[in-house]
């Protein structure tokens, strides 16, 4: 479909929702009203609550027992435990290892 503007004669077509201004001058195409309240409805809303706030007054609490220290977390050595050496792999070289870095990087020229 299409609709043209009142105000400045520019057509739009459309085809799910009819636009609600003209895309050229900005006008609306039709009219819309605000939905108005009276003074009194918006009175009998806030009947029940007390807005008479003079300062904001608050307590944070913190319970300082609950800290973790990431060696309780994780877990270390205790004292008078020795701590954990990982044994060296018999099976890599120098050489072995470049090997599987030339294979995992890629094409790399050797210089």
């Amino acid at each position: 479909m299409k609709v043209y503007c009142q105000s400045c004669g520019s057509g739009y077509s459309y085809t799910l929702d009819k636009p609600k201004f003209c895309g050229s001058c900005g006008k609306l195409y039709t009219k819309t009203t605000a939905r108005t309240l009276d003074r009194d409805e918006e009175e009998d809303e806030g009947e029940g609550f007390d807005t008479s706030i003079s300062s904001l007054e608050f307590e944070f609490n913190t319970n300082r027992n609950n800290k973790d220290k990431l060696e309780d977390i994780i877990g270390s050595a205790a004292e008078g435990e020795a701590p954990f050496i990982r044994g060296k792999d018999s099976s890599y070289s120098k050489d072995t290892i470049q090997e599987d870095f030339l294979k995992d990087a890629g094409s790399i020229k050797k210089s």
